[in-house]
């Protein structure tokens, strides 16, 4: 880990796989594509200003990531990875498949041909791996649209491990719709294999009344070693277009994961976008939505249910821009044994708008004593003619209820069960693509049926 100090004498932490990873990136030079590769070296020099996210920086209070000194992260390239493919088989991608969606499998941050299904799609229409994308000559029409779309999204500076991503990316995936068309469900699923660190990168590009709908899955092989993956999605929807993102992390225990979302919307645009951590040793998701003009509407709920040492942290962002606009945020959690939650959702309505509706909500329910959570919800209000509101509540489960259910000759486990899967039932029931909810229900329900089988509060 190489340390150093800012002027304001904070250290600066940079683990010695990023230097190395850069430096990888810089001897293959992106491949040729000059645009992309003076746009990685920007988001690493901006990267290496502060190193690290620390508790110093307040959206990083609750979440430190010192630990990552003492991890010991391997680099794979395209090659490496294509000859790394032991323990798993075609029964266990199909074990994590959504029935009617179109899959793509990402193996230790590249892309698995062999795996995937093939992709056809109407005229106008691109869904292809970045890595082919990149590959392009320079000037090619999947370049060019590439090189557009990452000048036209502006990730904020302070979103310090999306700087990271934008700096060491090496695939992902480019889905690409035309005016008033509609694709079939893709399913991104990613699968890590031991102590791989790895950046993914999504860039999704909506036009007017385009409509589609991406499903991120990520599992990992075995618990003895940490991995490091790190994802962004950026999204552009234009007038009238409809993003459905479901996201659904299932790693290992000792697996590492930050993710984040950032969203542009355009009038009338609607996305929805559904997060469940159910796994992973540390799980971080940010979302950053801005709805730009009149009509747009965000809806972003999500489920984390952490055990034994894991930690999951939720931060959500909504800026309305724009008057008539709207957005919804709903979480809750189940938190048991020594886990760790955060929550921090916040919603900016700025000066000059008006006609705003904003709610927010954050409910948790602690199983364990020793369980922590730390809820954020906050509201910046600049205008007038607003309906905003906010809250967040922490409890245990309802004794009277769970003493009810025990009286009429059901066992204490499974009680427990019934009242936890009750309370986050109506967050999951939100989900209103069947194939869709039954995976992400069926999941949910193996978490908890482990989390209140071992119930222990000793």
């Amino acid at each position: 880990m190489k340390a150093k100090h800012n002027e304001a004498k904070t250290t600066i932490l940079i683990p010695e796989i990023f230097i190395d990873a850069y430096h990888q990136q810089k001897n293959n030079g992106s491949n040729g594509c000059v645009a992309l590769s003076e746009l990685k070296e920007k988001a690493w020099q901006q990267f290496i200003k502060t190193g690290l996210p620390h508790r110093n920086i307040e959206e990083w209070k609750y979440t430190g990531l010192n630990h990552f000194n003492n991890l010991k992260f391997e680099l794979v390239t395209a090659e490496s990875c294509q000859n790394n493919h032991n323990g798993i088989d075609q029964s266990m991608i199909d074990s994590h498949r959504i029935q009617g969606a179109k899959l793509i499998v990402f193996i230790d941050g590249h892309y698995a041909g062999d795996y995937s299904d093939e992709m056809i799609f109407s005229e106008g229409v691109t869904v292809e791996p970045l890595s082919q994308c990149i590959g392009s000559e320079e000037g090619s029409a999947a370049g060019s649209l590439l090189t557009a779309l990452f000048e036209k999204t502006k990730i904020k500076p302070s979103h310090i491990m999306a700087q990271l991503n934008t700096a060491l990316f090496e695939d992902g995936l480019l889905l690409n719709v035309a005016k008033h068309t509609c694709i079939e469900d893709i399913q991104c699923l990613y699968i890590a294999t031991g102590n791989k660190f790895v950046n993914y990168r999504h860039v999704i590009n909506l036009a007017d009344n385009a409509c589609a709908t991406l499903i991120e899955t990520s599992i990992s092989l075995g618990d003895s070693t940490a991995g490091f993956t790190n994802i962004v999605s950026t999204g552009n929807l234009a007038r009238g277009a409809t993003f459905n993102h479901y996201k659904l992390s299932q790693e290992s225990k000792t697996q590492q994961h930050i993710a984040g979302l950032f969203v542009d919307q355009a009038k009338g645009s609607f996305l929805r976008s559904h997060h469940a951590a159910l796994g992973g040793d540390l799980t971080r998701y940010d979302v950053d939505v801005k709805l730009h003009e009149p009509g747009a509407h965000c809806f972003l709920d999500g489920i984390y249910i952490p055990t034994a040492k894991q930690h999951v942290d939720n931060h959500v962002l909504v800026e309305h821009l724009a008057s008539h606009t709207t957005s919804e945020q709903h979480f809750k959690g189940v938190l048991d044994d020594q886990s760790r939650g955060v929550f921090n959702g916040k919603v900016i309505v700025h000066e000059g708008t008006s006609q705003i509706t904003a709610h927010q909500s954050n409910h948790n329910l602690l199983l364990s004593s020793r369980a922590e959570i730390n809820t954020k919800p906050e509201l910046e209000i600049y205008a007038d003619d607003v309906k905003c509101s906010h809250g967040a509540t922490v409890g245990q489960l309802d004794e009277k209820a769970l003493f009810y259910l025990k009286s009429r000759g059901i066992a204490e486990s499974e009680a427990r069960g019934l009242l936890t899967h009750a309370f986050v039932s109506d967050i999951i029931a939100k989900i209103v693509v069947k194939n869709i909810h039954d995976h992400v229900e069926c999941a949910a329900r193996v978490k908890m049926d482990r989390t209140v089988v071992g119930f222990n509060d000793a």
